[in-house]
């Protein structure tokens, strides 16, 4: 856990979380070959992380869920549309080969 203290908690966030989450819902995505997945699958890792991140820099507070809804909406939306447009890829390139 020191690596992830030592860094700034809004690099963290934006960066290093964001482009996890959307990665992993991408590929969860496109080993299912199921569009849907990666936005479910981005939602609940978006969520996970956050209240990880809560707990973590702020011990003192309560989990509060009401923040969450913004960032894990706007993550999973990526990632449907990365989903969508790489399965798609992988379809057409499937029926051609």
């Amino acid at each position: 856990m020191n690596f992830l203290d030592s860094m700034d908690p809004y690099f963290r966030q934006l960066l290093i979380a964001s482009f996890t989450v959307i990665v992993l819902g991408v590929l969860s995505a496109i080993v299912s070959k199921k569009v849907l997945i990666g936005p479910v699958v981005t939602f609940i890792l978006t969520i996970l992380y956050n209240a990880w991140y809560y707990k973590h820099n702020y011990p003192q507070h309560e989990l509060d869920f009401e923040g969450l809804s913004g960032g894990s909406l706007i993550f999973s939306g990526i990632s449907f549309l990365i989903s969508w447009a790489l399965i798609e890829l992988f379809r057409k390139n499937k029926k051609a080969g």
